[in-house]
């Protein structure tokens, strides 16, 4: 309601708190209810199609406020939900400051796009499999350089898209907060649309505002909003109990019997 109130960005889906130390939460076979909303997300993410990027890659930025707000979380979790629904999918570490892409996967990160922006790379080099599907690719960040900003608005970066267009179906690209520093704006040329996370408990009501003026000037490209860690209480819990690997609750009359019967 907060978030509807201080803001006419459109909101793309929402995200239950994870519990689970396992930085991916999707997988062919997982019921959760975190996993269906992954899922729904996915759905979702059609309508952001424009005609200009029909019959080739879709790309897509993901970006927020701070650090702590879930963007690479979701961006992995999203990227393996569309490679499992079988689309080519690629997924591009540039949070060149702070790369947590590599890491989540357990995947080296000695080469990738820093590398290549420097020319030391070529894209062939930097594309790895992601060992979480067949369908799901990583470029990572490689070593941490000092210029990001200067990087990433390189002539090489359109050439890297170009490529990634012709090669895969979706393109995901992590990106800094735009609310710490440009990258993200810096690269909203290259993309199709735009996915701002928002956190309960984490996220400012006034960064929600500073989102609602991007949205409304139109610096980002087809600016969407993801709700992420939302917390519920009481027995209340979206999907709890109606998936197959939720935590299993017994019925309330069941509840009920064994109750009474513990009072003799």
């Amino acid at each position: 309601t907060d978030v509807i109130k201080i803001t006419k960005t459109p909101m793309l889906g929402q995200i239950l708190y994870n519990e689970d130390s396992e930085p991916i939460v999707v997988n062919l076979n997982s019921r959760k209810a975190i996993a269906e909303q992954f899922r729904a997300i996915r759905t979702n993410m059609q309508f952001l199609q424009t005609n200009a990027s029909l019959g080739k890659g879709k790309v897509t930025l993901f970006t927020s406020s701070m650090s702590g707000e879930g963007k690479s979380f979701v961006a992995s979790n999203l990227a393996t939900a569309l490679a499992i629904g079988g689309k080519k999918t690629v997924l591009l570490e540039l949070d060149l400051r702070k790369p947590k892409i590599s890491s989540y996967l357990n995947l080296p990160n000695k080469i990738g796009i820093s590398n290549y922006l420097i020319g030391k790379a070529l894209i062939s080099d930097i594309i790895q499999p992601s060992n979480v599907d067949s369908n799901l690719s990583i470029i990572g960040s490689g070593p941490i350089p000092p210029n990001p900003s200067e990087l990433l608005i390189q002539s090489e970066m359109e050439v890297l898209m170009t490529y990634l267009r012709a090669n895969f179906d979706e393109i995901l690209i992590d990106t800094p907060p735009i609310g710490l520093v440009t990258d993200a704006q810096v690269l909203s040329r290259l993309v199709d649309s735009s996915i701002y996370l928002i956190r309960q408990d984490v996220t400012y009501k006034e960064q929600v505002g500073n989102l609602d003026s991007l949205y409304r000037k139109g610096t980002l490209p087809r600016l969407n909003v993801i709700l992420n860690g939302i917390k519920l209480g009481g027995n209340y819990g979206y999907g709890y109990g109606y998936y197959s690997d939720d935590t299993k609750k017994e019925n309330d009359f069941t509840s009920i019997v064994k109750d009474i019967f513990k009072r003799f």
